[in-house]
């Protein structure tokens, strides 16, 4: 069982830098082919851009908490913001 890996940022940016390196460095750890880590390392910068665009309306000093867990062949990711939440009555699926 591997140890999660925790991490705070800054709601701003310009330190998902230090997101997508670290997660880069974690899943290469874990021997994650290369083709499938950066698939990750997308969708976990794209999860954070939206907290920082969305939830907290533009850059902010407002922390962004992660954790990234590997065991078992499963990757897992968590994401805390403390932003404004959606109405999940507006949100419409895709057709």
């Amino acid at each position: 069982m591997s140890t999660p890996i925790n991490l705070s940022i800054s709601g701003n940016t310009k330190y998902l830098c230090v997101v997508r390196d670290t997660l880069k460095n974690f899943l290469e750890c874990h021997r994650v082919p290369d083709s499938l880590a950066g698939m990750l390392v997308l969708c976990v910068d794209e999860a954070c851009s939206n907290v920082i665009k969305y939830s907290y309306e533009g850059n902010c000093d407002e922390p962004i908490e992660l954790s990234f867990h590997y065991c078992n062949g499963l990757f897992t990711a968590e994401i805390q913001d403390y932003g404004k939440q959606c109405d999940s009555k507006k949100i419409k699926p895709r057709s």
